[in-house]
């Protein structure tokens, strides 16, 4: 008879031979079929003799993951950790740091002891400072979370003590967000990139190795097939964490939402990220799949792009007249199934007694306002809203609401989030495909909070220098905006971009539907884990089986 202690090792001599299959490109694995890239009888006999126990199996002792929601940002988080992170209720706590303390003119950090990074080198406040100056020399995020923008210089006070010198007038208000979004690697990182700090804004993974701290190290990944296996750092500071030993996990080019919610229903997937909210009731009733509701700040909008050359959209009459021909709880009702909270504009409705309220459903007041600004039956307003393949639905009934009115809509739809971001996202485009160049007027976007402060919507979204701007330069809004980074800590920011929040309401600046939630199906054998963090990134490091410890 097999003993525990047998089979758990027969197991891991699988669980090792296929990820060398991965690894050397002799198999794909998919949960249907297996594409053998050479002929190998011998590979074959043993795939096929072990296969239960392989990746689908009940009692395999790996995580399967299907990640639709910024897959390489979810990667990067499990392999490289900031000095401050969020916990799964989103507060910011220290990480790296043990502790720290901020006074007006800088800040106090205290790192933690006997951190090694995955490469077995020590971290410590060298560590700190070798990623400050690859950061300054090299670093391209955006704006709001630049720590150029509020750091003047970081100074070794001891091996675990550091000193963060503020810029004079810099924008401080947001230091916890740049400490978020400052991520540590380690010296092979940078002797790989060249000295090059990554690029993008949460830890951007491009190569599988040993670069970081974190509870996860990345063994394999591959952009061709949207795979990724990630394997337990046996030196983690955290001594319980992570809870799993290997994590194999599924972008949107591998499995699509219609497949990942199959696999779910089937039980050969442990987490998918991307429910759609149609399809809540149908995965709710396998008694093997449990829903779990996230509520981050993220913000489902369509937006205007007044930067088109000659677009109607510059005229206040047009974007209020459009945002007056939503009905929005319509939309909620049906599209969200009820799931999502509805918004002014960008912060919640946390209660009765905020000032601003959604837009109305006004569309007789929409169609005068139409008409003052020259359109009417014989000249009707042409609009054309882009959409991502998964966001049809919404388009569509946005679409109706505006032909109802009036208004001529035509359709742009993006089959993959990589042409979607091409066509939206300027961060990482050359001048050769500017935001005035593209042919939509109205996209649908959902934007996710990566900082876990309100903040990088306002600055991204609606001053000159965002990354995502598709407004004409609005000085007002700058100065607004740069007044409220400027504040002494950011509970004081996000008080003062209330302020600047009724002023973008009033100019209708873009169309706001409401804020969503995210949505987790998980299979029973890990339900009851911590699932999220900064809102809507998976927190796999607290992903544990039932039952252990």
């Amino acid at each position: 008879m097999k003993t525990r202690e047998s089979s758990l090792a027969s197991d891991s001599k699988v669980k090792n031979f296929i990820i060398y299959c991965i690894n050397k490109k002799i198999i794909f694995m998919h949960p249907f079929t297996v594409l053998f890239w050479k002929k190998k009888l011998l590979f074959l006999g043993i795939f096929l003799i072990n296969f239960p126990a392989i990746l689908w199996g009940a009692e395999s002792d790996m995580l399967r993951v299907i990640c639709h929601v910024a897959m390489p940002w979810v990667i990067g988080n499990q392999v490289v950790e900031p000095l401050i992170y969020v916990d799964n209720q989103n507060n910011f706590i220290p990480c790296l740091a043990e502790s720290y303390q901020i006074y007006d003119t800088y800040m106090d950090v205290y790192l933690r002891k006997n951190v090694v990074f995955q490469d077995g080198t020590c971290f410590d406040a060298s560590s700190v400072i070798m990623n400050w100056d690859a950061y300054q020399r090299t670093a391209s995020p955006y704006f709001t979370i630049d720590m150029r923008m509020g750091v003047k210089n970081i100074e070794a006070m001891s091996p675990y003590h550091l000193k963060i010198q503020f810029k004079d007038n810099g924008l401080t208000g947001l230091i916890l967000v740049y400490l978020r979004s400052f991520y540590i690697y380690s010296k092979g990182y940078f002797k790989h990139s060249k000295g090059i700090y990554p690029p993008g804004n949460q830890g951007n993974m491009l190569k599988a190795g040993p670069w970081g701290t974190g509870p996860y190290i990345l063994r394999q990944l591959s952009e061709e097939t949207g795979t990724a296996i990630l394997e337990k750092n046996p030196s983690y500071w955290q001594e319980d964490r992570p809870g799993i030993n290997t994590v194999i996990m599924y972008g949107a080019k591998k499995y699509d939402t219609i497949a990942a919610h199959h696999l779910m229903k089937q039980g050969q997937a442990d987490i998918f990220d991307a429910v759609m909210p149609s399809m809540i009731h149908i995965m709710a009733q396998s008694s093997d799949i449990h829903m779990a509701v996230k509520r981050p700040l993220s913000c489902f909008n369509s937006v205007f792009n007044m930067r088109k050359p000659n677009s109607p959209l510059r005229d206040i009459r047009i974007r209020k007249a459009l945002n007056l021909l939503i009905d929005r709880r319509t939309l909620l009702k049906y599209i969200s199934h009820q799931t999502a909270r509805m918004t002014p504009f960008i912060f919640p409705l946390f209660d009765k007694e905020e000032n601003l309220q959604p837009y109305p459903y006004e569309p007789e007041n929409a169609k005068e306002l139409l008409r003052a600004a020259g359109y009417d039956t014989n000249h009707s307003l042409s609009i054309t809203i882009g959409y991502f393949a998964s966001e049809k639905k919404m388009a569509y009934a946005i679409g109706a609401m505006l032909e109802e009115g009036g208004v001529r809509a035509h359709f742009q739809e993006y089959r993959s989030r990589y042409e979607f971001y091409k066509h939206f996202i300027k961060q990482g485009r050359g001048p050769e495909k500017p935001m005035e160049n593209e042919i939509w007027d109205i996209n649908i976007m959902h934007s996710g909070i990566y900082t876990n402060s309100v903040a990088t919507h306002f600055g991204e979204n609606f001053v000159s220098r965002g990354g995502y701007r598709w407004i004409l330069p609005d000085p007002k809004a700058d100065e607004m905006f740069f007044l409220a980074a400027k504040q002494k800590n950011l509970k004081m920011t996000e008080q003062s971009l209330k302020e600047m929040e009724k002023y973008l309401y009033h100019q209708y600046y873009m169309m706001p539907i409401y804020i969503r939630p995210t949505i987790i199906a998980v299979h029973k054998r890990v339900a009851g884990s911590p699932l999220s963090a900064s809102g809507y990134l998976l927190n796999l490091k607290e992903i544990r089986f039932n039952g252990t410890p």
